[in-house]
């Protein structure tokens, strides 16, 4: 939620251990610059700057509730320090007490209004659901700061979450135009477009983001999902094979099959998503043995869907998720979902588009409807 602390303490005077602390702070060295903190303290316990930075060091060494107590010990010697309050409150964010940090966020505006504040506060606002008061605090944020992409970002980030989406896609637009390289910017306007049903801009955005960081998944993903939906189906299957990288697959010793004649193979195929995907993919099973395969072997990895899955005509061997694959005998295997790409799937060869291809148990179909119809 929030960020890393920054210090804007100005250097004292004369105190040139403090500037020593410093910088061993700004290159990295929060051991050294722990130590010299110490040493100071040990001879000027009133140095509230000195507390204060130790206070930091300690948040950044993950132990919130020490940093909590030292700052606070800066702030009962000199009450009069925005930075104070405001780095207590990320303190206090960092340990998941936003209640707590909302209250030292409002004392640092008291003491003097920034952007920092009020967009910490905003953040603390959001993550306790109170969006609007965030909306208003990143706001006020902007009055400060009218060029910071951040603060567009997660005012954008607000507006989204509450459905606003043109304000929204608005917030993340100025957020890309002042920080080109703006990765989650450029995601967070993929997911407005998106949402206002702007496909191809949407798409565009989410390739931006992937030009930026070519490697993120879930923006390959939304990528895949929106060439489909564009009906742009080689380029959608392609895509939506970075899914994988998510996925954890069972301990697989066998090659992954790669389309081709699977004549004579056992081809093992595995579920990787929920329930409907399951439903919706299992269509594909019976391609696979009319392709050649000796024997297709479908290996569920949730429990329930089973029964209606052998009592239906898949030509394939339902295994339960509990049956490990060590003891399973196969040539080859796949995830189902990969099974679209490798059938070069379109709206005009997808399979079972008229006929059913999941089959009931008459007498329960019998029961549920004499109970509920």
């Amino acid at each position: 939620m929030a960020k890393k602390i920054k210090i804007k303490t100005k250097k004292p005077q004369g105190l040139k251990a403090f500037d020593i602390a410093l910088q061993h702070y700004q290159s990295g060295n929060l051991k050294q610059a722990e130590m010299v903190c110490r040493q100071i303290l040990d001879r000027q316990p009133e140095h509230s700057d000195t507390w204060h930075l130790l206070g930091v060091i300690a948040h950044q060494l993950g132990r919130h509730e020490a940093a909590i107590q030292f700052i606070k010990k800066a702030v009962h010697i000199n009450s009069d320090v925005t930075s104070y309050y405001n780095d207590l409150g990320l303190a206090y964010a960092f340990k998941g007490d936003m209640e707590d940090a909302i209250t030292f966020f409002k004392k640092a505006l008291d003491v003097k209004e920034n952007a920092a504040s009020y967009m910490n506060l905003g953040n603390a606002y959001a993550e306790n659901g109170m969006f609007d008061k965030a909306i208003e605090s990143y706001k006020c944020a902007l009055e400060f700061e009218h060029d910071n992409p951040d603060i567009f970002y997660n005012l954008g980030e607000r507006y989204l979450t509450e459905g606003v989406f043109h304000k929204a896609i608005d917030c993340y637009r100025k957020a890309t135009e002042l920080r080109t390289d703006f990765f989650e910017a450029f995601c967070g306007l993929g997911n407005a477009l998106w949402a206002t049903g702007e496909i191809v801009e949407a798409r565009k955005s989410y390739e931006m983001a992937v030009a930026l960081r070519k490697d993120d998944v879930l923006a390959h993903t939304n990528i895949a999902h929106l060439h489909l939906i564009l009906k742009d189906f080689k380029k959608g299957w392609e895509e939506n094979e970075w899914r994988l990288k998510n996925i954890q697959a069972p301990p697989l010793t066998k090659p992954k099959w790669d389309g081709t004649s699977p004549k004579g193979k056992t081809i093992l195929v595995y579920a990787e998503q929920g329930y409907g995907d399951t439903l919706q993919f299992v269509r594909y099973l019976p391609l696979l043995y009319k392709s050649g395969a000796d024997k297709v072997l479908f290996k569920l990895n949730n429990k329930g869907l089973e029964q209606l899955l052998r009592e239906s005509d898949l030509k394939a061997e339902i295994l339960d998720a509990g049956t490990p694959v060590e003891s399973l005998e196969y040539d080859t295997n796949i995830h189902l979902l990969s099974l679209p790409r490798i059938f070069k799937t379109n709206l005009e060869n997808i399979p079972f588009r008229q006929k059913r291809y999941l089959e009931a148990n008459p007498e329960k179909v019998e029961w549920y409807r004499s109970k509920f119809f």
